[in-house]
């Protein structure tokens, strides 16, 4: 039955609704209790991305775990800057049907656990185009050669070739750390409150929240949209739709204004489910 756990939602007190995500390898009877956004933990008690949601008041917010830094209330995160050269990797002829993966990364090895959760896809010969979830990641040196394992239910569907290359990217919540301004990978959310390194925890995503605000150039104004700033780390400020930076992702609309350094009221728009 704890397949059947794993997609059931779940409702507190207050309405939040929980939209567990899959994990095979998380034991989801450790860490009792219904979530709070306003809690870290030591030990993961939901696979990362999972989702809860509070309907009648706008917000949601993903499951993350923070990396080597400690992260502050009210700034945004990104995911970790991808690793070089464990892309278009040479990879095993591996049948239809088979979830065990035996790549080479040429020149950078590849961390235990790194990619858990993560992806896996082909990018150039047979197969090309289709991706998998990565289940385990073994350390694997640069040069040698080592399995990776999928999920189950997420086999390889068209068999590779002797020419097949593959690709591994992180979980987007695996190691979140504050943007640098500008960011260099994608928004993951906020922290409501401070969360510890390597500690697991909630990032809103959707809905009113605190973000500190840059607001050194254009000044924001409730309504405006707002950008991640590129001149200060974890910021928000003012997305000029004519300006040099119009192509940036939008973070949000400001809801309530703030002060240059303090924490204004953001809608948070960011991509999610």
């Amino acid at each position: 039955m704890a397949g059947v756990q794993n997609f059931a939602l779940r409702v507190n007190e207050d309405g939040f609704v929980l939209y567990p995500g899959i994990d095979q390898n998380l034991d989801r009877t450790s860490g009792a209790g219904l979530p709070n956004p306003n809690e870290e933990h030591s030990v993961k008690r939901h696979p990362l991305g999972t989702v809860l949601v509070d309907p009648s008041g706008g917000r949601a917010w993903r499951y993350g775990l923070a990396g080597g830094v400690a992260l502050a209330a009210g700034k945004i995160v990104q995911s970790e800057v991808h690793v070089a050269h464990h892309e278009d990797m040479p990879c095993g002829t591996e049948p239809a049907g088979e979830t065990t993966i035996s790549i080479t990364p040429p020149s950078t090895d590849v961390p235990v656990d790194d990619y858990d959760e993560g992806f896996l896809w082909v990018n150039d010969d047979t197969g090309e185009g289709e991706i998998h979830r990565v289940l385990t990641t073994p350390a694997i040196s640069a040069g040698a050669t080592g399995d990776i394992e999928l999920y189950a239910n997420d086999p390889i569907v068209t068999a590779f070739g002797a020419n097949t290359t593959v690709s591994l990217i992180r979980h987007a919540g695996a190691q979140v750390i504050v943007h640098p301004s500008p960011p260099t990978a994608g928004m993951y959310g906020v922290p409501n409150i401070p969360i510890t390194a390597a500690y697991y925890g909630w990032f809103q995503y959707r809905g009113p929240c605190p973000v500190l605000y840059d607001d050194s150039g254009t000044t924001i104004a409730a309504g405006n949209h707002v950008r991640a700033s590129d001149g200060v780390d974890g910021a928000v400020e003012f997305l000029d739709r004519d300006g040099t930076h119009e192509n940036e992702p939008e973070v949000g609309v400001c809801l309530v204004v703030s002060g240059d350094g303090e924490y204004g009221l953001i809608n948070l728009t960011l991509p999610g489910i």
